[in-house]
């Protein structure tokens, strides 16, 4: 990144990485291009220094990338580590333990990622990376919490999916099994009905076969969905 995108994010680093990191010395001479250009550099890493955070700022063309010693004091990271852990823990049938972790690692979000460089073209695929894990882990916690027969507690994650993407079928048919497991058959039924005529009517389309086989159990009333 440019030296002017380097302040903002440098602000942001230091505003949420967590204390108790030595700082190390700048070791490269280009580092003093970005203090000489923005002397709110300084400030910011006079404050990092203070609170114990260790950050630093490498030349790396075609601009500048901040280094900070221990990762875990980055939100992201800590956030993809839970995710893979309670996969982990999903995978092995640990259904409580693992809804308990997707749940906190949802805890670690505070709005949309890189919210104040997000329109930057080095920014953009990652912002798009990081959304797609939160929708991930929002679907773990989902199956999860049906898995460990709670459906009641999967509603909220579920309204939250749909609020992200409302024409996202597997949405949908995690809400219809979610409903359905918390014995409101009837407002999966609707619900799923609903979703089809919204799809015919804004977008001229039909749902997939699997919708409309989920229909059809529910109606049935076989067991084992979710």
């Amino acid at each position: 990144m440019s030296a002017q995108e380097l302040l903002p994010l440098l602000d942001r680093v230091v505003d949420r990485a967590g204390p108790g990191e030595h700082v190390e010395a700048f070791g490269l001479d280009e580092t003093e291009t970005v203090v000489k250009a923005h002397d709110g550099a300084v400030e910011s890493l006079s404050s990092a220094r203070r609170r114990g955070i260790g950050i630093r700022v490498v030349a790396e063309p075609p601009g500048y990338a901040l280094r900070i010693d221990r990762s875990d004091a980055i939100d992201a990271i800590r956030f993809e580590r839970e995710l893979t852990r309670g996969q982990q823990l999903l995978a092995h049938e640990e259904h409580g333990t693992a809804a308990h972790v997707f749940a906190g690692a949802l805890r670690l979000w505070r709005g949309r990622p890189f919210e104040d460089v997000a329109d930057q073209p080095w920014a953009a695929a990652e912002v798009q990376r990081l959304e797609a894990a939160r929708t991930t882990c929002r679907e773990a916690l989902i199956d999860a919490l049906l898995a460990d027969n709670r459906p009641t507690e999967a509603m909220a994650a579920v309204d939250e999916l749909i609020a992200t993407d409302p024409f996202n079928e597997s949405h949908r048919l995690r809400q219809a099994r979610t409903l359905y497991r918390a014995g409101r058959a009837n407002d999966a039924l609707t619900a799923l009905r609903k979703f089809r005529a919204q799809l015919a009517e804004e977008l001229g389309i039909d749902p997939s076969p699997a919708f409309d086989a989920l229909e059809q159990a529910i109606l049935q009333h076989r067991p084992g969905l979710g």
